[in-house]
């Protein structure tokens, strides 16, 4: 949590409807736990959950756009190669690879082939040298 909320000050000023702590505290649970979770019906019951706590106590959160619009910042701000989809693959991968290489956590990506887990580590790869 502490390196998404040290980071937020560094970007680009355009989305400061939510506070910065409340924004670290659900990147840190999407990275940890909610990007973990393989199937839609698990990810689901845990976003209710996780906004559900928020909401009571007057806190409007969406856990999903959050992430998404992290995760969207990050592969835009990558050139990448003609022909390629941004897909949810693509965009959680990057998003997992960079934040556990810029924090030194140890990371390994399974899945299907096809899956993105190759040009996301080249993606990372080219733009951090």
């Amino acid at each position: 949590m502490k390196w998404f909320y040290e980071i937020e000050p560094l970007k680009d000023p355009k989305w400061v409807e939510l506070d910065t702590s409340l924004k670290a505290i659900a990147l840190s649970h999407g990275h940890c736990y909610y990007s973990r979770l393989s199937n839609a019906k698990n990810r689901d019951n845990y976003r209710k959950e996780f906004e559900l706590i928020f909401s009571k106590y007057k806190i409007k959160i969406n856990l999903e756009e959050i992430i998404i619009r992290e995760q969207n910042d990050y592969l835009n701000r990558m050139n990448l190669p003609p022909g390629t989809a941004p897909n949810m693959a693509l965009l959680e991968n990057v998003f997992i690879v960079l934040v556990c290489i810029l924090n030194r956590i140890p990371v390994f990506l399974i899945g299907k082939p096809g899956g993105s887990k190759s040009l996301s580590m080249q993606l990372i790869n080219t733009h951090l040298r």
